[in-house]
């Protein structure tokens, strides 16, 4: 039999052959496996993303959907993930052994650039009871006519469907109810929260903000908590440089955390190696733990 010779140049249809795999995690029950295929989507000029669940024991495909980010609950077999609904960004919930998907909150970003390491994230508690998520308060409004630039930091990064200037929305902290859908504030005011984590009892949650006295002229992220119960915010780091994306021990004890030292930075491509850091709660205190290795 002669072999059939399909090589040829790279053209953009073979683009949509090219599948990205990410966000694989194994249900807490471990019976299950979920992960993110990321495919170009050539009729509309963007890419798309899908859920995809797996039966650890048979290697079967069980569900499989179009959304983004999905995350296991810590007590069922339930995902949280985010997805469209109405032409609007939600939060959704999909029961997986009865494949039951309801929206649950509605997420409004905020297209001010915070960073490349900056996470507008969501989380479940520990209980599996609710779910904290970054979102701003409301949508931006419509872009006018003529817009008056009066920031620094005017440009969002654009990319995936985003206006080119930023808007003044704030990106704040928000829990809701999994069974009733009941949303609560947790954080508000005139700064930006962004890279939460629960603390393990379920009492506080990590954040990272930008609380200085002119955010659009520095990088000096720090480290936070608030108190779900008081709403009171404790602050971890004092002008450390930048912390990213913060993750509490399992005990509690400690929350590590990536960063930079440096004083004078940029959110886009900092120069400085980017280390690991692990900060002790009860006293503030914290040790680099990757000082010798030299690189990023």
């Amino acid at each position: 039999m002669k072999e059939v010779n399909n090589r040829h140049p790279l053209t953009l249809t073979d683009l949509q052959q090219v599948t990205a795999l990410s966000s694989a995690a194994i249900s807490a029950d471990g019976r299950y496996l979920v992960y993110v295929t990321t495919r170009v989507d050539m009729d509309h000029n963007t890419y798309r993303d899908d859920i995809n669940v797996v039966e650890l024991s048979s290697g079967e495909l069980k569900r499989s959907w179009e959304g983004a980010s999905p995350k296991w609950s810590p007590v069922a077999n339930e995902i949280a993930y985010e997805a469209p609904h109405n032409g609007d960004e939600y939060i959704w919930i999909c029961e997986i052994d009865s494949d039951v998907k309801r929206p649950l909150a509605r997420i409004y970003e905020s297209h001010y650039f915070m960073g490349h390491l900056c996470l507008k994230n969501f989380e479940w508690s520990p209980d599996g009871t609710k779910i904290a998520y970054v979102s701003a308060a409301a949508a931006p409004p419509a872009a006018a006519a003529v817009k008056v630039i009066d920031r620094l930091l005017y440009k969002t990064k654009g990319g995936r469907g985003r206006p080119a200037v930023t808007d003044n929305e704030y990106s704040h902290i928000w829990a809701v109810s999994v069974k009733e859908g009941v949303i609560q504030p947790v954080t508000d005011g005139s700064y930006n929260e962004h890279s939460i984590c629960w603390s393990p009892d379920g009492l506080q949650i990590a954040f990272v903000s930008n609380r200085s006295a002119d955010p659009d002229n520095n990088q000096l992220h720090d480290l936070w908590s608030v108190t779900l119960s008081t709403g009171h915010i404790t602050r971890h780091t004092h002008h450390f440089g930048t912390v990213c994306q913060p993750v509490w021990s399992p005990n509690g004890a400690h929350i590590a955390f990536l960063g930079t030292t440096g004083q004078l930075s940029t959110n886009d491509s900092p120069a400085e190696d980017t280390q690991l850091y692990a900060l002790a709660v009860a006293d503030n205190t914290y040790q680099c733990l990757t000082r010798s290795l030299d690189r990023r």
